[in-house]
């Protein structure tokens, strides 16, 4: 069983642009948001699983895992950031589970971009965890992915976006932020231990 954090615990991603450049020295197949989704959809859909070398190679090998994966000494303290921080703040009690995305300095255009390639890969890593689609599953987590599924096709406004839009696109976020964490809560009470899959 995972454990639960108190106050005293403090967790946190690498930075969106930090990330994103070692993806890139590392010619990883999908983005810096997209991958995070992956991961996030894997512990969301399997909690107990041990995911951290199938979501190195689903980011950067398209999902060939055949070796070991090949990571820089400067890379893997990165991705093992964001593996363990992500791990860990989705069991948070607080509830402090973040989606790894552009700041709010970026522009609209790449934030909202960045916001469908979540929920993209977010679908990608639950299918990967949990292949049988959305047989069994609770009514609340069909409706996450039923609309992780509309916002996975979110396109970014024509213009630089107005305070409607930034109010809009930060209410998005916030939902993406709190279903993700309701879809790891409801499976993990539902099915604390799927088969096949390495305990902690």
């Amino acid at each position: 069983m995972m454990p639960r954090f108190s106050k005293g615990d403090a967790v946190s991603l690498p930075s969106h642009n930090e990330f994103a450049r070692i993806l890139k020295q590392a010619e990883a197949l999908s983005e810096a948001a997209e991958s995070h989704g992956t991961l996030t959809g894997l512990l969301a859909a399997a909690p107990e699983g041990d995911w951290r070398q199938q979501w190195l190679a689903l980011c950067l090998q398209g999902g060939d895992q055949q070796g070991t994966v090949p990571l820089s000494a400067n890379a893997r303290p990165l991705f093992d950031q964001a593996y363990d921080t992500t791990q860990a703040s989705l069991a948070d009690l607080r509830m402090s589970f973040e989606p790894l995305l552009p700041g709010d300095d970026s522009p609209m255009a790449e934030r909202v971009h960045a916001l469908g390639q979540w929920c993209q890969g977010f679908l990608y890593g639950f299918s990967v965890a949990r292949p049988g689609g959305h047989e069994g599953l609770p009514p609340q987590v069909k409706e996450v992915l039923d609309d992780m599924t509309r916002l996975a096709q979110v396109e970014a406004p024509d213009s630089q976006g107005d305070e409607g839009d930034e109010s809009a696109l930060t209410e998005i976020v916030e939902y993406v932020r709190v279903a993700a964490q309701l879809v790891h809560d409801e499976l993990r009470l539902k099915d604390p231990a799927p088969p096949n899959r390495t305990r902690h």
